[in-house]
């Protein structure tokens, strides 16, 4: 049996809780928009029902602990279109053997930690590669393109780190961002910024970009270790990597000026 899910949490969460144990050994889960129909598979379309997904995951988190519970939120935001079996799969194998399935490889846990694992990659990654600009209000605002859906991964360690600014971490690919107000988070779609610079934040970028250049030691440049460091894809939203001349500090206030 084919189980189409409409690629939320929800929907994917709530339908294990339906179907349970269920016929284990032959079931299939894919995001309705991606199936391809058989004529020889019968397949049913889920109804996502919140309550159902809560209830499986409060019963989640109590059953099976916090480790296993976030190994599976971060194999789901890597978008792998099978990561929806891959979770199903391995809860089976956590529901038997517990943190043992840390130490396993084969079909049932490998595809999820595969992409646990990627998704991970790329955070780590990130917490050294996101590069906030100071907008008009003092709101600090961070655009990247990530592989993966990667915003709430991110959000509390620079929350932590920027307890008092107000701040967006804007996912252009998908066009969803998440909002911090210095309390709180919140994720929401968004299309587009307007990028109105605060007036200080052109000469900060500028200064940047002539320190990175001061710093470099022109007899050791080894791009191909930069870019295994520092992914060519990564380079449009990093002030360095952009050799414009765009942005100089004629007309701005030096650097004792800002404070």
């Amino acid at each position: 049996m084919d189980y189409l899910v409409d690629g939320s949490l929800y929907s994917l969460f709530s339908l294990l809780d339906c179907i349970g144990e269920a016929g284990t050994g032959e079931r299939h889960i894919c995001q309705s928009d991606h199936y391809q129909m058989s004529l020889l598979t019968p397949f049913t379309v889920h109804k996502t029902d919140q309550q159902r997904a809560q209830h499986f995951f409060k019963n989640l988190d109590n059953t099976l602990g916090e480790r296993i519970v976030r190994s599976v939120l971060t194999a789901y935001l890597s978008d792998d279109p099978g990561r929806f079996d891959a979770i199903d799969r391995f809860l089976q194998q956590a529901r038997r053997d517990g943190k043992k399935v840390y130490h396993q490889i084969n079909d049932q846990v490998t595809p999820l930690l595969t992409l646990e694992r990627a998704v991970e990659r790329e955070r780590h990654r990130f917490l050294g590669l996101l590069r906030f600009k100071r907008l008009k209000g003092d709101i600090y605002y961070a655009a990247f393109e990530p592989t993966y859906d990667l915003c709430v991964l991110l959000v509390d360690h620079f929350a932590e780190r920027m307890k008092q600014e107000y701040f967006i971490i804007h996912d252009i690919k998908r066009q969803k961002a998440v909002f911090y107000n210095k309390k709180t988070w919140a994720t929401s779609d968004l299309a587009q910024v307007d990028e109105q610079y605060h007036q200080e934040e052109l000469a900060f970028q500028s200064f940047w970009k002539k320190y990175h250049r001061q710093i470099a030691i022109a007899e050791r440049k080894n791009l191909s270790l930069q870019r295994s460091f520092m992914p060519k894809k990564y380079w449009n939203y990093l002030p360095e990597m952009d050799r414009s001349e765009a942005l100089t500090t004629e007309g701005l206030p030096i650097l004792t000026d800002i404070r």
